[in-house]
């Protein structure tokens, strides 16, 4: 191997650190709710959470199969109910 593929290879493994180190961050801080324990807290039927992604009434991510839901629009909209 020459002096720039192995720089370059160096480089790329030092950056790939990073960015892992980043998203592994990021995840941590973002704490996520599976779609049993939303359907609990609301009180609502898969029909009824399904609805509520397909109108966009609930933010959501996607993984696989599986949807998660952000902890905190659910902390925010108790405060926002009981705290006018």
């Amino acid at each position: 191997m020459c002096k720039k593929t192995k720089k370059i290879k160096k480089q790329f493994a030092a950056f790939k650190r990073h960015v892992i180190s980043m998203l592994n961050k990021s995840l941590k801080e973002v704490e996520l709710l599976d779609s049993a324990t939303v359907k609990q807290i609301l009180n609502i039927s898969d029909s009824t959470l399904y609805r509520m992604r397909k109108n966009k009434d609930i933010p959501f991510r996607k993984v696989g199969k599986l949807y998660y839901y952000p902890k905190s629009f659910f902390t925010k909209e108790i405060e926002n109910k009981f705290n006018p």
